[in-house]
């Protein structure tokens, strides 16, 4: 945990508001509840709060009934795990001359920082435990740890978006398998009645997860060990299993409650026309492909689950081998069947979170073998694979990469670059190019000095005739890097009255060579403009001295 603070502090972003999109779904079952007395989110109306434009939350995020009363849609469980560090902020802002007691001041957004840092932590113990019960050594615990952290989108809802509920079923999950296996090898009652909790909590964070049942034969010794603990459970600890599924089935009561309050239903199905289409799935893209693929933007696991497939079959455990493909294999055609399969804005294939556990018990045979080709592969792949997982995570963070649109193309133009003169470079609207009505040259060679606006010279342009003209295009080169260029261009009539102008702090990149960069920057017209025109180019640079040659200006019709 000591160098995840130390990497996000030296190459992550800060950022004021926490408890965003679907993380604050989770959450605001929280200062509804507890803050405001209304499940019915009547506050949403007038709440003004630092951090959030309500009306846009109360719109987007919280549907109506048909007598025109929002719900929440989310399960309650993360709120449920949220609520010891809500009270520790609410406590402080309630105290506090600088922080209003709201829900979502400061005191609140950290307090979620910490729950997700906490139960991270706790995920990690589990990791060791889980691993030493396989006869793991510290050496391959501790670096599979650091792995699943820093080579995984782990990292940014650890710290970026810690308010959704990833974090909380990644510790869950752990807690579920260290004790069930617990169970399996001793047939211990404290741990048959902790697997039964932990599944129950499973459940009312997000249904879903308790397809983790799938992966149960897993972490037994052997098939044998593995139902002979299951008839167990209704012979010898039938008391157990009774007790602990009662305590279940009550703390399951929280979310009917909920639903009651909310709706007037005990049982309701939240999410609407939101649904699994079992019929339309998107197997290989869930996997593979480069708006989402899990495998492609957590490629260490890539490598974790060909080791694992490697190292079964050199170890002969083929059944196991099976089992795990063949599991992991439901698991991805039900993921991949809801209506959005991509689940909206993420680093990755962010329902994986949850089930990134798996692939360390998938693995954990080979790393108490003595297969050493494999443990030193395994091991290789940490540094290249937390370098790209930092730098991914840096991108989303700072909006290089986009969160639901990227392409082939997209992916491989911005692959590693951190530049801020990336930032957004993929969310501005492409604008097509058709055809050509006129292209007017700017030869000088000019010094941009820091911080200091520059007008150039006015172009003087002459069109064919009065033109409707589509958009206009600007290039140039420059001899370095440099950071925040604004650009604005005007164009005048012969009377330098102003007919139309576009600003922008982006500057498009179309090449980097040798130290020098071609600019394309782009903007819609859609005007109609006079036969004579001046052009004015305004720029400001940040940070350094650079140089621009060859600047062009063109116009297209469509």
């Amino acid at each position: 945990m000591l160098f995840f603070l130390l990497v996000s502090n030296q190459y992550l972003n800060d950022r004021n508001n926490l408890i965003e999109a679907d993380g604050r779904g989770y959450y605001e079952f929280l200062p509804a509840t507890f803050i405001y007395h209304d499940l019915n989110f009547k506050y949403l109306d007038t709440l003004q709060t630092e951090y959030y434009d309500d009306e846009m939350i109360a719109r987007d995020f919280y549907p109506r009934l048909k007598n025109g009363q929002r719900f929440d849609k989310y399960f309650i469980g993360t709120a449920v795990l949220q609520a010891p560090f809500f009270a520790v902020g609410h406590l402080y802002a309630v105290n506090s001359q600088h922080f209003v007691a709201d829900g979502f001041s400061k005191p609140y957004q950290i307090s979620i920082l910490g729950a997700a840092l906490f139960y991270a932590f706790f995920g990690l113990i589990f990791i060791r435990k889980l691993l030493n019960s396989y006869n793991v050594n510290r050496f391959w615990i501790a670096i599979s740890q650091f792995g699943i952290v820093f080579c995984t989108s782990l990292l940014n809802y650890m710290q970026w978006e810690p308010a959704y509920s990833h974090v909380y079923s990644f510790f869950l999950i752990l807690g579920f398998l260290y004790f069930a296996r617990s169970y399996f090898t001793t047939e211990n009652r404290k741990s048959l009645f902790w697997s039964i909790i932990f599944l129950g909590i499973i459940f009312l964070v997000r249904p879903v997860n308790v397809l983790i049942l799938l992966f149960l034969p897993l972490i037994a010794e052997n098939y044998s060990s593995f139902f002979n603990a299951i008839k167990s459970m209704f012979n010898k600890h039938i008391k157990t299993t009774i007790f602990s599924v009662v305590i279940v089935i009550l703390l399951l009561q929280i979310q009917c409650l909920i639903w009651y309050f909310q709706t007037g239903s005990w049982m309701y199905y939240a999410y609407g026309e939101e649904s699994f289409n079992w019929s339309d799935l998107h197997f290989i893209d869930f996997l593979f492909s480069y708006r989402k693929g899990f495998f492609l933007w957590a490629p260490w696991f890539f490598l974790v689950f060909i080791i694992g497939i490697i190292g079964h079959l050199l170890l002969k455990k083929s059944q196991r081998l099976v089992l795990f493909v063949v599991s992991f294999s439901v698991l991805i055609y039900v993921l991949s069947s809801w209506w959005a399969w991509t689940y909206g804005g993420s680093l990755g294939a962010r329902p994986m979170i949850d089930f990134y556990p798996l692939f360390l018990v998938f693995i954990a045979p080979i790393l108490a073998s003595k297969i050493k080709l494999l443990k030193t592969l395994f091991l290789l792949s940490i540094p290249f694979c937390s370098v790209l997982m930092i730098t991914q995570t840096d991108q989303y963070q700072r909006t290089i990469v986009t969160p639901d649109s990227m392409s082939q193309l997209s992916y491989w133009k911005v692959f590693m670059k951190t530049d801020p003169m990336y930032e957004l470079y993929l969310w501005k609207e492409y604008i097509e190019l058709k055809t050509c009505v006129n292209e007017t040259n700017w030869e000088k060679h000019q010094v941009m000095s820091p911080e200091k606006w520059f007008i150039l010279d006015t172009l003087e342009i002459d069109f064919p005739n009065e033109t409707l003209l589509h958009a206009g295009q600007i290039t140039f080169v420059s001899n370095k890097k440099s950071n925040a260029e604004t650009i604005e261009i005007r164009l005048l009539n012969e009377e330098d009255s102003l007919l139309f102008n576009h600003y922008s702090t982006l500057l498009h990149v179309v090449d980097e060579e040798r130290g020098s960069r071609f600019i394309d920057y782009r903007f819609l017209l859609n005007k109609r403009l006079p036969k004579k025109l001046k052009a004015v180019f305004v720029i400001l640079t940040k940070n350094q001295t650079f140089t621009i040659d060859s600047m062009k200006i063109r116009f297209f019709t469509d």
